[in-house]
């Protein structure tokens, strides 16, 4: 009997994860054709990205704005971006869909995805690279969306 209920919560688990992350993609889609069909959603989406993740100093700027405008998409590591669109001369959204593998019940591995919006932000009079993101609620969010940052500025500073 015990055997059963054991089981059972092992699939409602399972379920509710497979379905968490279905919600998670189908969400990370629909914001890419938002950004693609409607130039205004992004600015919509920028007023709530307020929270600095990262904030670097780098001379090549302008060379680095060149390089993001020509980016559509781009996976490295677990990141995939699935979208930068243009707000104004020195600020981009980017859409992020994060496929993060996590220790899990009994130390196996769990895939959870993260669909992240950042606001990149240009400061030539300070030659400043600012990332920002939404609130953090979750630790492993906030750790994630910092890899990313950083990750994605080495990205863009390969090279220069």
């Amino acid at each position: 009997m015990i055997a059963y209920i054991f089981t059972a919560v092992l699939l409602l688990f399972a379920i509710s994860r497979i379905y968490r992350n279905f919600k998670i993609k189908k969400s990370s889609k629909d914001t890419v054709q938002n950004l693609m069909n409607d130039p205004e959603y992004a600015t919509f989406i920028a007023e709530d990205l307020y929270d600095e993740i990262l904030k670097k100093n780098h001379n090549s700027l302008a060379q680095m704005l060149d390089k993001l405008r020509i980016l559509k998409s781009y996976s490295f590591n677990k990141f995939t971006i699935n979208a930068i669109q243009e707000i104004n001369d020195n600020q981009f959204i980017i859409n992020v869909l994060c496929r993060s593998k996590e220790n899990g019940f009994r130390s196996t591995a769990e895939t959870h995805f993260y669909d992240l919006d950042f606001k990149v932000s240009f400061d030539f009079e300070k030659n400043n690279i600012l990332f920002y993101s939404g609130p953090n609620y979750e630790l492993s969010e906030k750790n994630i969306k910092t890899e990313f940052a950083n990750t994605f500025f080495a990205e863009l500073t390969k090279g220069l």
